[in-house]
């Protein structure tokens, strides 16, 4: 069993079975990534056995307000067993990462993969979170209702964000492109132009600030390609992945290369976005083929008989 987070409050502990999580956890960096920097405290490796895994979770509640299996169905019933028989078996609530083949249990519990049904059961727990303010919620929210071509709803959501930029390491995204990637998606030139051009004048100023940061420069890329400067748009996005590539920082560099096939794609050069998109789907990462079929960004590269062989996948 090994630790490796410090504990916060409210006290939260994912138990891990690597291997009954069909080795995605060890094989998919960028997943381990991503969980470990959304579900703040504890992680926990178990051995293989089922007995280890009922007695990590048995130990545990003594200390936790919430347990999270992540694995397959064994994991979570072996979790499940383990919080049944501790004596804060009525204090503990347990969440479920369905990393399995099979996922009964998501499947049972109602857990959706399907868009709406999934912005339903997002909608009905929001009122019962402590962080429901929280703005990367409304900024979700919005992907899934671009997924789902359902424009004005989006803009409604990212309306409602509570701060103007998304700003980690991964990325630096001014809500104003994300204004001007759906007013371009709607159709309506006009108010996305005007959001493209503000977007620009920011990250210009940024990159006068700190020339070294790629975000700025694959941001930038991408509103140059909304504005039809499709050389600086390409400089931009090349610029963005030289600066950090992928062989220099496999997590972070992973995001230059996504800009940069977005940037591809919005300019027109459809067989380099195909060739970006290939390469991102052979290495550790959350770009995934259910993605590429729903995102409306790839729209331009649904004709094209090697974009769909990789949707076919």
């Amino acid at each position: 069993m090994i630790e490796k987070e410090a504990k916060v409050n409210p006290r939260i502990v994912c138990i891990i079975n690597p291997e009954a999580a069909n080795k995605k956890w060890k094989r998919n960096i960028l997943m381990r990534k991503y969980i470990q920097k959304h579900l703040p405290g504890k992680f926990l490796d178990t051995r293989k056995d089922k007995e280890s895994t009922i007695q990590t979770a048995k130990s545990v509640c003594a200390d936790a307000d919430i347990i999270v299996a992540a694995g397959g169905d064994g994991t979570i019933a072996d979790v499940i067993q383990g919080i049944v028989e501790s004596e804060r078996r009525n204090e503990v609530a347990l969440g479920i990462i369905p990393l399995g083949s099979g996922n009964a249990f998501r499947i049972s519990l109602g857990i959706p993969l399907n868009i709406p049904k999934a912005l339903r059961t997002l909608d009905e727990a929001i009122p019962n979170l402590e962080n429901a303010a929280d703005p990367e919620l409304f900024r979700e929210r919005a992907r899934l209702h671009m997924f789902d071509r359902n424009y004005s709803a989006a803009l409604e959501q990212l309306a409602r964000a509570p701060v103007e930029v998304k700003d980690d390491q991964f990325g630096y995204i001014p809500r104003s492109l994300w204004y001007a990637q759906v007013y371009s998606l709607m159709g309506r030139r006009d108010p996305a132009q005007a959001y493209y051009d503000s977007t620009r004048m920011l990250l210009e100023a940024k990159i006068q600030e700190d020339p070294e940061d790629s975000r700025y420069h694959s941001t930038l890329g991408i509103t140059y390609a909304g504005l039809g400067r499709r050389e600086e748009a390409l400089r931009a996005g090349q610029k963005g992945v030289e600066l950090l590539p992928i062989s220099k920082e496999a997590l972070r560099g992973y995001y230059r290369e996504v800009d940069l096939a977005i940037i591809y794609t919005m300019v027109g050069e459809y067989e380099a976005a195909i060739d970006n998109l290939a390469y991102l789907l052979s290495i550790p990462g959350d770009l995934s083929v259910p993605l590429l079929r729903i995102d409306p960004t790839y729209d331009p590269l649904r004709e094209y008989p090697r974009f769909k062989g990789l949707v076919a996948g």
